[in-house]
């Protein structure tokens, strides 16, 4: 009961630490521009149909909201029509083609990295192991994440109807329930599986576990 207590502590002291200094402007800073360029690498890699790009706006006061960006895309071929048009015709400002959607980077990514981490920092287990089943567990969440992101992105190309990556009702669905089914509650349940896996059964928890069940057997 002891060792239930000190982690279950441990953790909420944590947790809330890291998520104090995510919050700081500066954090928020490196986070972001991290996050944004690896979904934007991921998601050109996968689409690679497609325009995308990802871009910070800045608000009604001209300051950047950091937990936030703009997922761009769109069909090239009807952007670089447009361009020569523009080029052709001398034009100093045009409209291109693209649409935009906000991705927050708080529910996406930092809630589950977060609680992943806080989880495994308060387990009761040698550094060494904790660190290497961190590490493979950060690994797998951050995998999980960008492929949430392609498969949003893929939804959007599909609903907006711009001539690339259509896809049948039932195909369209499939990705539309897939996208919606990885939510901010599935990220956590997903960090606790992994916890479950490689920090729970390497833990004191796991030897105290086992001799609690054999009690039972005797």
């Amino acid at each position: 009961m002891k060792e239930i207590l000190k982690f279950v502590v441990l953790f909420l002291i944590s947790y809330g630490l890291l998520i104090y200094i995510s919050n700081l402007n500066h954090v928020q800073s490196i986070i972001n521009t991290a996050f944004r360029n690896s979904v934007e690498f991921t998601v050109q890699s996968a689409l690679p149909e497609a325009f995308i790009e990802t871009q910070n706006y800045p608000d009604a006061d001209q300051k950047i909201d950091y937990s936030v960006f703009h997922i761009v895309y769109g069909n090239p071929a009807v952007i670089k029509a447009e361009k020569d048009f523009a080029t052709k015709q001398r034009l100093k400002e045009y409209r291109i083609s693209t649409f935009s959607k906000q991705l927050f980077i708080f529910h996406i990514l930092t809630v589950p990295l977060i609680f992943l981490i806080s989880i495994f920092l308060a387990t009761p287990m040698t550094w060494k192991t904790k660190l290497k089943s961190l590490g493979i567990s950060l690994l797998l969440l951050i995998l999980l994440i960008l492929g949430k992101c392609v498969l949003l992105v893929l939804y959007f190309i599909a609903d907006s109807k711009i001539g690339i990556y259509s896809l049948s009702d039932s195909t369209f669905s499939i990705v539309y329930r897939m996208a919606m089914v990885l939510t901010l509650g599935f990220s956590i349940i997903f960090c606790f599986c992994l916890w479950l896996f490689l920090g729970f059964r390497n833990s004191l928890f796991s030897s105290q576990f086992n001799n609690f069940i054999k009690s039972f057997q005797k």
